[in-house]
């Protein structure tokens, strides 16, 4: 009986290492739809924050004020009347700053976009900025005002919104706009897309962190206490587990993401006092927890802040890609989501957010530069099951990529390929323009013959260039989907 048990647990295990699964993410195009537009019409250069809510809306904040987005301001402050040596006050149509927010359809609510500000208490707040007594009168100029860039947004774990704009912190209720709660952090500087943990707690630090802290407030916006006295390079992002207990500090200028982990694990604040590198060789700007897998998703770096300069760390990730970290064996995935970029290589575009639906297999993925033309400010990416399967487990004599079959095909076809040794191997689907719109495989692999699976009903007809990499060999073949 033993034997026959043993028999049945080894072909089993057999089985089940000819057949591998993994998750690949599928680039879905601009959001919200341009409509056949060229680009990113709505945003363009400058998105800086982005969450996404827990009715799975999506939201966008714009680092500039930008045209479209402007109020007819009734005692606004202008500029000096030098022929008369006093300061005027008119009616002057401003340019303010405003926060968006999307259903996954890409229509709106009936209250986005944001320009004002529903405070508690019945109270109004421009984004753009506020009335302030000058001379004795009431007036209102952005240059007297606190306000400032928009820095970063945030989920809790409620699916409320923390947005940002220089130094003041808003919690935003996602059902209806209005602010649950409003506090501004006394320092001289810009900060950053916040970490919430379960309790509402906010960890959030400056751009320019050196000399100074990372601050830890509690829910209604009362300072709790430094999680780190001082920090050290430039940032753009932060965020902290469920718990509490790991903070990860994206210093880009470390090449490198710092943990600071509360090593007794007793889910109390602090103190973290194991620090550790966890993604070494990362130039990170951005995070987002995948709430339903758990994962950490973190960008590598861009063309301006290149990845793979951890000193004494070969590493080869690809600029202006997030991926995705498991918090329990402090490992990548294999999981990644590479940006679209609107000109090839360019410095400008750069990760700044990414957003995951509640749901986990949406994500939304947005760039701070770009380029004339529009540039693609914000996209998005759909999460898919894929499969590669060991047909034959014989070593064969060389790499081949054959011809997939049916070619043409409509809309799913099978390509076939050999390795003639074990080694990470990427399948990838390209269109005539270079573009990635599908990876087929991103694993490692054993030796032999594999075939996999490419649906291609999302794709317009036309040709298309499959690329097999492995062990440095690399093979390319076209085919042709027809509709």
């Amino acid at each position: 009986m033993k034997a026959v048990y043993t028999v049945v647990l080894l072909t089993l295990v057999l089985a089940a290492s000819a057949f591998s699964q993994s998750y690949t993410w599928q680039h879905m195009g601009v959001f919200p739809p341009s409509h056949g537009v060229a680009g990113d019409t709505l945003f363009g250069n400058g998105l800086h924050g982005l969450a996404v809510d827990g009715e799975g809306k999506i939201w966008v904040q714009h680092y500039y004020a930008i045209s479209r987005d402007s109020l007819l301001i009734p005692n606004y402050m202008a500029d000096k009347d030098t022929t008369v040596d006093v300061d005027t006050i008119e009616a002057r149509k401003i340019t303010v700053r405003a926060l968006y927010c999307f259903n996954p359809d890409g229509t709106q609510p009936a209250w986005s976009p944001l320009k004002v500000l529903n405070m508690p208490g019945g109270k109004k707040d421009t984004i753009g900025g506020y009335s302030v007594y000058v001379k004795g009168k009431l007036v209102w100029h952005p240059t007297l005002s606190s306000r400032g860039a928009g820095v970063g947004l945030r989920a809790d774990w409620d699916g409320n919104i923390y947005a940002l704009w220089f130094n003041n912190v808003y919690k935003i209720d996602h059902k209806t706009g209005d602010v649950l709660n409003k506090f501004v952090i006394n320092t001289n500087g810009s900060l950053v897309a916040p970490g919430v943990d379960q309790d509402g707690n906010v960890y959030v630090n400056r751009v320019v962190t050196t000399g100074y802290p990372l601050w830890v407030y509690d829910n209604a916006g009362n300072f709790l206490q430094y999680a780190r006295d001082t920090l050290a390079g430039f940032s753009r992002a932060i965020d902290v587990s469920k718990d509490g207990n790991d903070i990860y500090y994206a210093g880009y200028t470390l090449h490198t993401v710092i943990r600071y982990r509360n090593s007794a694990g007793s889910g109390v604040l602090g103190p973290w006092d194991q620090v550790d590198s966890v993604m070494k060789g990362f130039d990170s700007e951005s995070f987002a927890w995948n709430k339903k897998t758990g994962q950490l998703w973190a960008s590598s770096g861009s063309y301006n802040d290149m990845p793979n300069r951890y000193p004494g760390v070969t590493t080869t990730y690809d600029p202006g890609a997030w991926y995705a970290y498991n918090p329990t064996t402090g490992e990548l995935t294999g999981e990644k989501i590479n940006w679209e970029f609107g000109v090839a290589a360019n410095a400008n575009e750069r990760p700044r957010g990414i957003a995951f639906s509640p749901g986990g297999d949406t994500a939304y993925a947005c760039v701070f530069g770009g380029n004339a033309g529009p540039p693609p400010g914000l996209r998005w990416y759909t999460r898919k099951l894929t499969s590669v399967e060991q047909t034959e487990s014989a070593i064969p004599s060389g790499y081949t990529l054959s011809q997939n079959y049916p070619n043409p095909f409509n809309p799913s076809t099978e390509i076939q390929f050999t390795l003639t040794k074990s080694g990470m191997t990427t399948l990838k689907v390209y269109d005539m323009l270079g573009q990635e719109v599908a990876t087929l495989v991103n694993e490692q692999l054993n030796a032999g013959t594999f075939k996999s699976k490419f649906d291609a009903s999302r794709l317009s007809s036309g040709t298309y260039v499959y690329v097999l990499t492995s062990n440095g060999t690399r093979l390319v073949n076209k085919m042709l989907l027809m509709k």
